[in-house]
């Protein structure tokens, strides 16, 4: 027999960061027609620094002027940039630019643009369009409704209703802040410090409080009948942190686990929604994935992880992302890469102010480096 037909959909990503053009080149290698909706006028989501602030730093006034940045100007990676680069577009050294092996962020932010310059990408992208509102259609299609922000305040604003056969979400998290919610009165201890050959006498106040960390996922345009819903910071029901069991394939998410190695996952994560929506692999039942969704619930549960903490999958990082390989076909995360994330988190535990600038595994840059020279 042969390979299975492909079909080709129209499919808008929402995003133009790390995983929405990513997410853009392999939906387009898959056959698909590809829009990507940016807010902003650049390439780069959170990598886009911008030294701002809002007016509102608790993020509760809905009317704030939002600053779609969580950078500080000092901000380095924690990550070797041989390690964290995209699996066929290695994060090499450029002549004239960061050469550290944990670059600033301004060196990520050149890397993205690279990217998307060599692949082409910035066709893709609309920018300074904000998506307000994605709703399914009876017919299983997809309301897109956008609009054109940045202009004059005497015009009206521009709204585009668009029909696509997919939707994929790859708005990030680090735009909403996490706010504690102290959930019982505080507690007061009153210190009293007599300084030594002093006159003086100081008294401290210490606030002690248990509170609980909330809402760093938000999605205010899905119109799904909560559907898919955020609790506790805990994005679901979700297959695979992908796919809504009740929307897919005509929904998915790319970036919500987190504790990850970023740039690598989002890559393979694209790539299997991109093959799912042609066709050329398969979903299971819905049952089945809401069942595979209740399963892994009750594990957590089981395990004692708090609900909060249901993306974080540093514990099966590697294991999280060989599956996706193998579900489309791909081969599994570089041997190389994955001692070198485990190096480096083992330098890190050993010698946190120093491991950026002194590490011990030269011997996996050399590899990463032979790779790199095959691709």
């Amino acid at each position: 027999m042969g390979a299975p037909s492909r079909q080709s959909l129209a499919v808008a990503v929402i995003g133009a960061g790390p995983a929405g053009i990513v997410a853009g080149r392999e939906l387009r290698r898959e056959g698909h027609k590809v829009v990507v909706f940016e807010t902003g006028d650049q390439i780069g989501g959170t990598w886009i620094y911008n030294p701002d602030v809002e007016s509102d730093p608790l993020g509760l006034d809905p009317s704030r002027k939002k600053v779609h940045s969580s950078l500080y100007e000092s901000l380095r990676t924690n990550l070797p940039r041989e390690s964290m680069g995209f699996r066929d577009y290695p994060f090499v050294i450029r002549e004239g630019r960061d050469n550290r092996r944990f670059p600033g962020h301004r060196e990520v932010f050149h890397y993205l643009n690279d990217f998307a310059r060599d692949f082409e990408l910035r066709d893709l992208v609309r920018f300074k369009t904000e998506v307000f509102e994605v709703e399914r259609m009876k017919n299983g299609r997809w309301m897109v409704r956008s609009r054109k922000v940045g202009m004059d305040g005497d015009d009206d604003p521009v709204i585009m209703n668009e029909v696509y056969d997919g939707v994929v979400v790859c708005k990030g998290h680090y735009t909403e802040p996490r706010i504690a919610e102290i959930s019982g009165p505080p507690y007061f201890f009153y210190v009293l410090i007599h300084g030594l050959g002093s006159k003086y006498t100081a008294t401290i106040i210490v606030f002690l409080s248990h509170f609980e960390i909330k809402y760093q996922y938000h999605f205010p345009f899905l119109k799904i009948d909560d559907i898919v819903t955020v609790d506790d910071n805990r994005v679901g029901p979700l297959y695979k942190h992908i796919f809504p069991p009740l929307l897919g394939p005509g929904l998915s998410f790319i970036g919500i686990p987190w504790k990850a190695i970023p740039f690598p996952m989002f890559e393979l994560q694209s790539k299997w929604v991109a093959c799912v929506l042609s066709g050329r692999v398969a979903l299971p039942s819905q049952e089945e994935m809401m069942e595979d969704v209740k399963s892994f619930y009750r594990k957590l549960e089981a395990d004692g992880c708090p609900k909060r903490y249901t993306h974080d999958i540093w514990d099966n990082k590697f294991d999280y992302s060989d599956w996706l390989a193998a579900e489309c076909g791909y081969p599994p995360v570089e041997e190389w890469r994955k001692q070198m994330i485990l190096a480096t988190w083992k330098n890190y535990a050993s010698r946190p102010e120093n491991y950026r600038n002194e590490w011990e595994d030269h011997h996996l840059v050399l590899q990463a480096h032979k790779d790199f020279q095959q691709c």
